[in-house]
């Protein structure tokens, strides 16, 4: 979805997993440092093997910190 609205790239993955190690949702960071198209970055959650949330990427959390 990402990569064909913004010819996005992924910049970063993440899991949560349970107690019991199974794995609750993954998050991915998109950003379009190399696309023609300017946009913010995207972050798309999935949670129950479903997209739960799509929103905007700030730029602070590629860094891992910043104001």
């Amino acid at each position: 979805m990402a990569y064909a609205a913004y010819g996005a790239s992924l910049a970063k993955e993440s899991f949560a997993m349970d107690l019991h190690k199974n794995l609750m949702t993954v998050e991915w960071d998109f950003t379009c440092q190399h696309s023609p198209v300017s946009c913010p970055g995207l972050v798309v959650v999935v949670a129950d093997g479903k997209v739960s949330s799509v929103y905007p990427l700030r730029i602070a959390r590629i860094g891992g910190g910043g104001n």
